[in-house]
């Protein structure tokens, strides 16, 4: 059960947090949105050329994923906190099922 919850919540920061926030940037540099901070964050990489627009690109989701990781770690060692994920038999606490939120982020 405890393993089902976790790849639960795993999935879903992978999928709904990660690959959706990777997404969007790379839309956003790409020019497939429009919004006001599209235009802004496009208008910052203007004088970039191709190379270094690439080097973003792949630094990008090596940010998503520190800030992921040090989100869970704060969980894991703040005593005020926990992430409760409702499942069949109620609300589980991530911490208590896991024996380290942030290995669960590279499983």
């Amino acid at each position: 059960m405890s393993d089902k919850v976790l790849d639960f919540l795993g999935q879903t920061i992978m999928h709904k947090v990660r690959d959706v926030t990777i997404s969007n940037i790379d839309m956003i540099i790409n020019g497939k949105m429009k919004g006001d901070e599209a235009k802004a964050i496009r208008e910052m990489l203007v004088d970039f050329n191709p190379k270094q627009i690439e080097i973003l690109k792949r630094i990008i989701p090596r940010i998503v994923d520190r800030t992921l990781h040090n989100f869970l770690w704060m969980i894991e060692q703040e005593d005020d906190i926990d992430l409760l994920i409702n499942s069949e038999s109620g609300f589980l606490s991530a911490k208590e099922l896991s024996d380290g939120l942030t290995g669960e982020l590279y499983s």
